[in-house]
């Protein structure tokens, strides 16, 4: 990654988790309070310079702060710090990379002109849903795309939508999601939808709008559609799901 961009992307992160710029050097952990969210026991440790960032919603803040007062303050806690203190039954520790995109490495991606690529609107609910619905519970809770999230693309077969894209903001940056009809798979449409709304962003020229893209560790095709299209890996960072049964 561009070390510009690079510094760039930290000082965006440092901005939204309240890190000073000062403090980006030193190692230890900080912990940031959001509001309730559907994610219920997910927990990110993102690597913010040398410190782990973690976005903490009310009902696991006194859990959080107990792992983080069971470590020294210089200490970015990781998964096995959870582990740890919560036990290996209770504390479920996974990787995400994060990569995000410089325009300057961006390649283009256009499939096969038998399909058309277009921004969806509310008129396109009932194919989005039919499209939607054709894909796995797993995948469709991975990929994270909705009709109602910001700047919905759709790649057409006709009249039916084979993949999708659509954005929101995790950590202040755009974070694109993508799913293919799994009928569709190897033809590059999801890397085509990527491309599409990756278009749309560089399109709008907003300097203040970095454009992400993350996937669990395991998930090669979806590392795939990010190397190709020229994101710059960032950071592979932890997550950790607080299992309730």
């Amino acid at each position: 990654m561009n070390p510009d961009f690079h510094t760039r992307v930290t000082a965006a992160l440092a901005a939204y988790y309240g890190i000073p710029a000062e403090d980006l050097d030193r190692p230890g952990t900080v912990l940031h309070p959001i509001g309730p969210d559907a994610w219920e026991g997910l927990l990110e440790l993102v690597p913010v310079g040398a410190r782990t960032a973690i976005a903490v919603p009310p009902h696991l803040r006194d859990e959080v702060r107990r792992v983080a007062g069971a470590r020294p303050a210089d200490h970015p806690l990781a998964g096995a710090d959870f582990k740890a203190v919560w036990g290996d039954d209770v504390a479920r520790v996974g990787g995400m990379k994060v990569y995000m995109m410089d325009w300057a490495g961006f390649r283009p991606f256009a499939p096969d002109p038998r399909y058309t690529i277009r921004a969806l609107t509310p008129a396109d609910r009932a194919a989005f849903e039919a499209f939607h619905a054709r894909c796995s519970p797993d995948d469709r809770a991975e990929s994270d795309i909705s009709l109602d999230q910001n700047t919905p693309y759709g790649v057409f077969d006709g009249d039916r939508i084979v993949a999708g894209a659509s954005t929101y903001l995790w950590a202040g940056l755009v974070d694109v999601g993508v799913l293919t009809d799994p009928d569709a798979r190897g033809q590059g449409l999801g890397k085509a939808v990527v491309s599409a709304v990756c278009e749309h962003f560089r399109r709008l020229g907003d300097e203040a709008a970095i454009v992400c893209y993350r996937h669990d560790v395991i998930n090669r095709g979806s590392q795939g559609i990010a190397v190709s299209l020229g994101f710059a890996e960032y950071a592979t960072y932890e997550f950790v799901y607080r299992s309730t049964a």
